[in-house]
């Protein structure tokens, strides 16, 4: 993952060297080889929901003026908080605060329905027609 690009018409905080560091250039790709395919369901959202916010942990703590009272105040910075907050601060583009919304409510029903089953249409998520993103 660390020689791939990202080819689009990106917005500047896409630009942001923070960025481009921890998604392209070896931040998580550690973490990126415990996905395996053969995973189930559960397993692939669980560790997806976790790297997610292990990048808006990263986010959070490069451009918050109070990171750690963030950081560490779990309870009251939930996930869903946190996605606000960098949503607010303009850092992502709306259909990527949509898409990891949808990612965090699948998890929540994993963890609070028992019998609840995943659909392929479940998993659908959105990137705006203007925007090409390209790793290669």
């Amino acid at each position: 993952m660390s020689n791939k690009k990202i080819q689009s018409h990106m917005p500047s905080y896409q630009e942001d060297q923070l960025v481009k560091k921890h998604l392209l250039e070896g931040g998580p790709d550690h973490y990126m080889g415990r996905v395996r395919p053969k995973d189930d369901e559960i397993a692939i959202l669980l560790k997806g929901h976790l790297l997610i916010e292990y990048l808006m942990n990263k986010v959070i703590e490069k451009k918050c003026r109070s990171p750690k009272k963030i950081l560490e105040g779990t309870r009251v910075y939930t996930f869903s908080v946190k996605l606000q907050i960098i949503y607010s601060m303009s850092l992502i583009p709306e259909y990527l605060y949509d898409n990891i919304n949808r990612v965090n409510q699948l998890r929540n029903k994993y963890a609070h329905t028992l019998d609840f089953n995943l659909d392929k249409t479940s998993m659908r998520l959105s990137v705006p027609e203007n925007e090409i993103i390209s790793f290669s």
